[in-house]
């Protein structure tokens, strides 16, 4: 079973490759050194420009290949990735982060870029290549800025490495308990690469967009090296200090112990990303036993937090400031959450940041709309768990026989947990289906048949993204954008 934003790699089946392209040489000795759109070859492959003397080839079978004239590869890249075929002058090697990190010119409206403090979307991608494709038409067609590779890098996503050995640790999950690391079944760099290269496919021409290496855990220090380095293709840092605050401390002492782990772990992310990056600091999540009120940042917080940053010479672009709630609870839209935000935005505007809301799938349309209006659209806003609840949604409208894995797999994550699944009636809107369905994609078995839905689940989920999507940019008053430094 194909398991998507798994492997660093969009050739999972060499021989079969190096095979299918043989069949193809005629066709791809005739391909110029340089395109400018999509050229379909025989058996359902397709050829795609990605730069001078470089296609990308999706076959039939759904592998992806570089070919690229020889000259233009450097012999790192060449002696670190597989060589599938020789064909004329051209060589065939597997796809990998590293491979498109060297051929992909800066240009290129597929490559995540650092786009700076501006209004953007975070789109959490725990539903990968079945979602990009929606993502990536309604982000080109509105013009919208947005990341739209997002996931918690160990915590919903660990190295590749990790996964290969079987090394997942549980973590705690705000609103919910302990639930495992990597349960999106992804890896950090496959899930970069399986990003990319679905903006290839798409043939994507939108503005540009950014790769959210999201809730970097800094008070886990001795993982951080080995995290930054599975990263270092991403474009957006979240640094999660929560467990780092002094939550009982309303002034600057509340920050002594996060100034200095920002400025350790931006010192290690330099070596390695040396490009430019944007960099938000995410104070959103407390511990369970912190009242809401307590936790809220109030805009005398946030000025002194930017302070002792500054001071260290770190620069945010974005800071997730915490509004007095946690995950699954709804804002209440009232004088007071107005005029707190009110007071949030005008610190964040005078530094030159942006204010980042996170778990935006628990907040209803009224409180998406007051949000865009007293940020006057300036503002940045993350979601997650709602594309995997719409795929469930979708699944069960289409009748997709697929559902029923994905139900039983969660009876037994459920029963770990002291909690009870229902045979039937099933319901996608169930609690304990909501709680614990998104732990099954770390199950391959499970994550490989939710992976084969049919075109019509395709065409209702497609539909539903794309309307949620359309429904955010409204609500919160997003305009088109560009990015604020040119990459």
């Amino acid at each position: 079973m194909r398991q998507p934003a798994l492997l660093d790699s969009g050739t999972w089946d060499t021989g079969k490759a190096g095979n299918l392209l043989a069949h193809l040489e005629r066709e791809l000795n005739d391909l110029p050194d340089e395109g400018r759109q999509s050229i379909p070859l025989r058996g359902g492959s397709r050829a795609l420009p990605l730069a001078p003397g470089a296609w990308l080839i999706a076959l039939g079978d759904g592998q992806r290949a570089l070919l690229a004239r020889s000259q233009i590869l450097s012999s790192e890249l060449q002696s670190a990735t597989v060589t599938l075929a020789h064909t004329g002058a051209w060589q065939a090697l597997a796809v990998t982060s590293a491979a498109l990190r060297e051929i992909l010119p800066a240009s290129c409206p597929a490559r995540p870029r650092a786009l700076g403090a501006v209004p953007r979307l975070g789109i959490g991608s725990r539903t990968t290549v079945l979602a990009w494709p929606s993502v990536f038409r309604v982000l080109g067609a509105r013009r919208i800025l947005a990341n739209p590779i997002q996931n918690s890098v160990g915590r919903e996503l660990l190295p590749l490495a990790d996964l290969q050995r079987g090394l997942a640790e549980e973590t705690f999950l705000p609103g919910l308990g302990l639930v495992s690391t990597g349960h999106t079944g992804s890896s950090v760099e496959g899930l970069w690469l399986e990003g990319v290269l679905g903006a290839l496919l798409e043939e994507y021409q939108g503005p540009p967009f950014g790769a959210d290496a999201d809730h970097l855990p800094l008070h886990r220090p001795e993982r951080m090296e080995q995290l930054l380095q599975s990263s270092r293709c991403y474009t957006f840092f979240t640094l999660d200090v929560g467990n780092l605050i002094n939550w009982n401390d309303p002034g600057q002492a509340r920050w002594r112990g996060v100034v200095p782990a920002v400025s350790e772990t931006v010192a290690s992310l330099k070596r390695y990303r040396p490009e430019d990056y944007d960099l938000e600091i995410s104070i959103d999540e407390s511990p369970p036993e912190v009242p809401g009120d307590l936790a809220a940042t109030t805009g005398e917080q946030l000025g002194q937090l930017l302070t002792g940053l500054n001071r260290e010479g770190i620069h945010p672009q974005y800071i997730a400031p915490h509004l007095g709630i946690t995950k699954g609870q709804d804002l209440q839209g009232g004088p007071e959450m107005r005029a707190r935000l009110r007071e949030l935005l005008a610190v964040a505007e005078e530094a030159g940041i942006m204010l980042d809301v996170h778990s935006g799938d628990d907040l209803s349309r009224s409180s998406r709309q007051m949000l865009g209006s007293v940020s006057q659209g300036r503002i940045a806003f993350k979601i997650a768990p709602i594309l995997q609840s719409l795929l469930a949604k979708a699944m069960v409208k289409a009748e997709d026989p697929a559902f029923l894995a994905w139900w039983k797999r969660t009876a037994v994550e459920a029963k770990r947990r002291g909690e009870h699944l229902p045979e039937g009636p099933i319901d996608p809107d169930h609690p304990t289906f909501r709680h614990w369905g998104f732990a099954c994609f770390s199950h391959q078995p499970t994550r490989g048949v939710i992976y084969s839905i049919g075109d019509r689940t395709r065409e209702v989920y497609d539909a539903l993204v794309r309307q949620l999507l359309n429904d955010l940019i409204e609500d919160l008053q997003l305009a088109p954008g560009q990015p604020l430094q040119s990459q």
